[in-house]
């Protein structure tokens, strides 16, 4: 939100209407984890390497062999040799679809197993959780904010850029659960953000390593643990998010409102009401400023979305 806001603010756009997809905002129907096994997961998952950094003879594998202790099937394994002193990585991104994790991460922490093989000073297992890009603000410069999570030879937190901050957790050299709190960490590296205003946009996995060192690290069963009420969660957040950010952005005006995805993709536009559809294929009901009776029916303006049209309608389901 910080970035449109922004964005709005430079070129004179003096009205914001928020209209995420109301599945994407509730996670309506999203996987708890992955199993990061190598198969599509059914939601085609499709592994996709990053560019290797510095290193060389960089490998990945899907390994039985290396598998975790909580699953049955392959581990994702992941190798690579530093070229030279200076650090160097091989990463790779599970593409996860629409169903995994891109969406709010306020409410949500992960887990994630992993087994440092071959690691130490100059070897180290990383987890990379990409967040929201934002504008240029407290000296630094526009961009993604990362957090890398990595298992080393010494525990800390630093920021090692004005954009990536870093937990390191010490290697026991077996398999151990990595517990990651993107807000409280955001929260920590960042406190003048708006923590809450983030999402998760990819996930990393991977080794660095330097002096011509090798790294070794196995990754299994990455679970997300979301808390929120699909129902209330997504509006009442998006609510104190707006409240939160308008005083920074006193020249933009932001409207509640929601793209209806399970009907025919409709923007519902509301400015004095919050509207959310409670369930998949259920006409949406809504909440108000003023107290309504309990399943109320709503008026408000909707449009469709994903289509030539222009056209918009007055809405009035039947009672």
């Amino acid at each position: 939100m910080m970035a449109q806001l922004a964005e709005a603010a430079k070129h004179g756009v003096d009205v914001i209407w928020w209209t995420d997809h109301d599945w994407r905002a509730q996670a309506y129907g999203y996987y708890p984890g992955m199993s990061l096994n190598g198969t599509n997961e059914d939601m085609g998952v499709r592994w996709n390497p990053r560019e290797p950094e510095s290193v060389v003879d960089p490998r990945h594998k899907f390994s039985v062999r290396h598998r975790g202790p909580h699953q049955r099937d392959a581990a994702l394994r992941v190798e690579a040799t530093a070229a030279g002193a200076a650090w160097g990585s091989y990463f790779l991104w599970p593409k996860g679809g629409n169903s995994f994790y891109t969406t709010n991460l306020s409410d949500t922490t992960i887990s994630v197993d992993v087994q440092g093989d071959q690691l130490g000073e100059d070897a180290e297992a990383v987890i990379e959780v990409g967040t929201s890009y934002r504008p240029a603000t407290a000296g630094r410069p526009a961009g993604e904010y990362v957090l890398q999570y990595r298992l080393g030879a010494t525990a800390g937190r630093e920021l090692a850029e004005p954009l990536v901050g870093v937990v390191t957790t010490r290697s026991t050299r077996r398999w151990q659960t990595l517990s990651l709190n993107p807000l409280a960490d955001i929260k920590s590296f960042w406190p003048d953000l708006v923590a809450e205003d983030s999402v998760i946009s990819r996930i990393w996995f991977g080794v660095r390593a330097r002096n011509r060192s090798r790294a070794v690290a196995s990754f299994d069963r990455a679970q997300f643990h979301r808390t929120r009420d699909q129902l209330e969660w997504p509006v009442l957040t998006q609510r104190a998010l707006m409240d939160e950010l308008a005083p920074r952005y006193p020249t933009v005006r932001q409207h509640l409102a929601s793209e209806v995805s399970m009907v025919r993709h409709l923007n519902v536009f509301m400015p004095t009401s919050s509207c959310f559809p409670i369930r998949i294929r259920a006409w949406p009901r809504c909440w108000t400023d003023q107290p309504k009776p309990a399943g109320r029916w709503c008026r408000g303006t909707s449009s469709e979305a994903h289509s030539c049209s222009t056209t918009t309608h007055r809405s009035m389901p039947p009672s």
